[in-house]
């Protein structure tokens, strides 16, 4: 008679790496903030790619940083909460996702998050910081993607990625206001 063994469920490795830059020591709070970050933007890349290899930079910065980039690339002198430079546009990211096998990842670009605005925002907006950082990432990381909310239709499908890649992690949907979410 042969001993019983347990079935381990084997979850594939990510094929996203995202390298976090934490430049503000107040991310810090968030317990392993950078871990976190990179499994919600590697998420959000999966959802999108499925195992195409992808690379990506998430910046944790503040205010000062954001409002300066906001400037300089959207001409916009103010601050913001997260702003995405994607090394593709969305044609492009299409086309790369049918390569499958490809040995170089893609490199996605860079997402940056200003800690005031995440946390000024999760306040009124009676989230945990937590819970709006992990907005804030997957957002920023489908906009490298090519996704955008500009139209309305694009809007919804965003937004319906966002909540299903936040669900995935127990987050609640972060576009209904007014309770305490997770």
């Amino acid at each position: 008679m042969k001993p019983k063994t347990k079935k381990r469920k084997i979850r594939p490795r990510s094929s996203v790496k995202a390298y976090v830059i934490c430049d503000v020591a107040g991310w810090k709070k968030i317990s392993a903030v950078e871990s976190k970050c990179r499994k919600w933007a590697a998420a959000a890349a999966s959802a999108v790619l499925g195992g195409s290899r992808a690379e990506l930079t998430i910046v944790l910065s503040n205010d000062k940083l954001l409002k300066r980039l906001n400037c300089d690339w959207r001409g916009k002198n103010k601050p913001t909460n997260v702003l995405s430079f994607p090394n593709y546009d969305r044609v492009i990211v299409k086309a790369l996702q049918k390569k499958r096998g490809v040995k170089e990842p893609l490199m996605l670009g860079d997402v940056a998050i200003a800690l005031e605005t995440v946390k000024r925002e999760a306040k009124t907006q009676h989230k945990t910081i937590e819970a709006h950082l992990a907005h804030m990432v997957i957002h920023g990381t489908l906009h490298l993607l090519g996704h955008d909310h500009m139209v309305q239709k694009q809007a919804k499908y965003m937004e319906t990625l966002e909540k299903n890649i936040l669900r995935q992690f127990g987050f609640s949907n972060p576009y209904e206001y007014g309770k305490v979410k997770k």
